[in-house]
């Protein structure tokens, strides 16, 4: 009866409101045994059971609502998306064919069927689908787009190419698809026209200093292992200075970019005003240390990282860098007190952080070495290495003073060689095996090493000197002077090498 039926479902709608899930589903239930052929009890007893978490039982209830009312099509459309949640993919695709039968083409719709294809992983169905939204969608770039991506997957890029041309007919100011057009022409090596492209969207007159922004985000985020799209954030960056130079988001990205261009000073310059407009960010204040400690300027890197630490004490990235800032103005004592304050935090954290904590000792094994602490130091550098064996500072210097002692010379053999094996670009790696090998008598082995030393990097006064050395081991004193007075013009005041230019002997 119809006025059982409204009871009915009111007792159900207030057993859910209170609680009582079971209550509500036997009440729904009576309901739609009261009015069989009402449509709204059948449906109020599915949402229920999808509500209360029994899927399947929801599943037999929208079947047999079907079964009763075969084109109702908000049942199909959520029997369709019922099944896919539960992952019945196959039975929801065919759900949502009958719906498009019965209701015609939709393109969200589609755009469920397509999520599903790509689920499935069915290529033929993926393509129909977007074919599908394409008629329906004439405007929308992202169809064609996803066509060519598919395109690609199956190694087809001149279609892939027809279809990115298309989606960039549809809309010539969508970013996405000219980044994907971009990329396809480089694949293709068509730089020039790759780069004409990207100039004619980046360039185009009247952006806002947001839309430049949001150009420059996705190339931006590729950067670091792709040169084309750091090189084309940065030009959308450039413009966007040009209409405010001291919007801070344009100034963060740009230091960033610069910073992994190698420009470090100008990477600190733009990162420290980005700095001034927005002092709340400890992660910029370690950046800014960061470029001016690359930049040769540890005064001022230490300078920031101080201030920084002010304002967010504790803060390991900014201690870090305060400590190395501090080791390379020769601040030993308030280096130590830094690395020791990274410690003592290293300590209390219970995330496993053993490599900045190897990282740390081996700074203060450094230190200690430069205080004349020798033992200090050594056991410095062995807590490193008993944390990480390949921490190649550790590894290095302890090999170096090991050998500058004439201690343990094996021992300083084995680990300055896994010190080049792991960075063998590396020059002062090189020079110290070199030296060990100097110490241990192995005179043309030392030579190549210090000669590779010496090809790789601006040459210093100690790889200088112990070219030098090695050269008049060997009796070749002419070579040795010309090594040690190309020390002495970087070190004038070197009296070790001017008396080895003044004697006639090694």
């Amino acid at each position: 009866m119809p006025q059982e039926a409204t009871i009915l479902a009111s007792a159900s709608t207030s057993s859910e409101a209170l609680g009582d899930a079971t209550t509500a589903l036997f009440y729904a239930e009576a309901a739609r045994a009261a009015e069989p052929d009402n449509l709204y009890y059948t449906h109020q007893l599915a949402q229920l059971q999808l509500r209360s978490g029994s899927l399947s039982n929801a599943v037999e209830t929208y079947e047999a609502l079907l079964q009763r009312f075969p084109n109702n099509v908000e049942a199909m459309e959520e029997l369709a998306q019922l099944l896919s949640m539960m992952g019945r993919t196959r039975d929801a695709l065919t759900t949502y064919e009958h719906l498009i039968d019965t209701a015609g083409d939709h393109a969200q719709v589609r755009r469920q069927m397509l999520q599903l294809y790509f689920r499935l992983g069915d290529e033929t169905g993926t393509r129909e689908s977007l074919q599908a939204l394409i008629a329906l969608e004439p405007n929308e770039p992202a169809p064609w787009r996803l066509l060519g991506q598919l395109h690609l997957q199956q190694n087809e890029p001149e279609e892939a190419l027809a279809a990115f041309e298309s989606a960039y007919e549809v809309d010539s100011t969508d970013f996405e698809t000219v980044l994907a057009l971009t990329d396809l022409y480089r694949q293709l090596d068509r730089h020039a026209d790759a780069d004409s492209l990207l100039d004619q969207s980046m360039m185009s007159q009247g952006a806002s200093i947001d839309q430049l922004i949001a150009r420059a985000q996705p190339l931006y985020n590729r950067a670091a292992s792709d040169a084309d799209a750091a090189q084309a954030a940065t030009r959308l960056l450039e413009r966007a200075a040009d209409i405010n130079p001291q919007h801070p988001e344009v100034l963060l990205m740009l230091g960033d970019l610069r910073f992994q261009q190698g420009a470090y000073a100008e990477s600190a310059s733009l990162l420290q005003q980005a700095l001034d407009q927005n002092p709340r960010d400890p992660d910029l204040w370690f950046r800014a240390a960061s470029a001016y400690l690359e930049a040769d300027n540890p005064e001022e890197a230490a300078r920031i990282a101080d201030e920084g630490l002010l304002l967010f004490p504790g803060q390991l990235p900014l201690l870090r860098v305060a400590g190395y800032s501090l080791m390379q103005t020769f601040q030993n004592d308030d280096a130590i007190a830094r690395f020791e304050e990274m410690l003592d935090i290293l300590e209390e954290d219970e995330a496993n952080q053993q490599a900045e904590e190897s990282d740390a000792l081996a700074a203060l094994g450094l230190l200690s070495a430069r205080k004349e602490q020798q033992d200090t130091a050594d056991d410095y550098y062995e807590q490193a290495l008993a944390l990480n064996p390949d921490n190649t500072l550790a590894l290095n210097n302890y090999a170096y003073s090991l050998a500058a002692r004439d201690l343990r010379l094996k021992d300083a053999l084995t680990m300055a060689e896994r010190a080049v094996e792991i960075d063998g670009e590396n020059a002062s790696y090189l020079d110290t095996l070199g030296w060990i090998h100097f110490k241990m008598e192995h005179f043309d082995e030392a030579r190549n090493l210090i000669s590779q030393a010496l090809a790789l990097d601006d040459p210093t006064v100690t790889l200088y000197d112990h070219y030098g050395d090695i050269h008049a081991r060997l009796g070749e004193w002419e070579t040795a002077r010309s090594y040690w007075r190309k020390a002495l013009d970087l070190a004038p005041d070197n009296a070790t090498i001017q008396a080895k230019l003044e004697r006639q002997q090694y």
